[in-house]
């Protein structure tokens, strides 16, 4: 999966590249925003819930992958260190 890394600028907004607004978004230009304390959804206002729901376990389930690895490399370099 693609991970993009954005730096919020000087007057606080950040740009979605545009491989994502042409790919996800569709020239869709209005989008809701769904925070939490630790992460962000964003959505065009037509989706549907189902599709953005699908789209989310899609991405944990990458984020869960990357912590697996994570945890994998520790316990090697662990093992080396001993």
């Amino acid at each position: 999966m693609v991970k993009f890394k954005k730096r919020i600028d000087k007057a606080n907004k950040i740009y979605i590249p545009k491989i994502v607004q042409e790919s996800g978004f569709k020239g869709e230009l209005d989008v809701n925003l769904h925070p939490n304390a630790t992460a962000l959804a964003i959505y065009p206002v037509n989706a549907r819930p189902e599709e953005v729901i699908k789209s989310l376990e899609v991405i944990l389930q990458d984020l869960r992958n990357e912590v697996e690895l994570q945890q994998k490399e520790a316990k090697q370099n662990e093992r080396i260190s001993i």
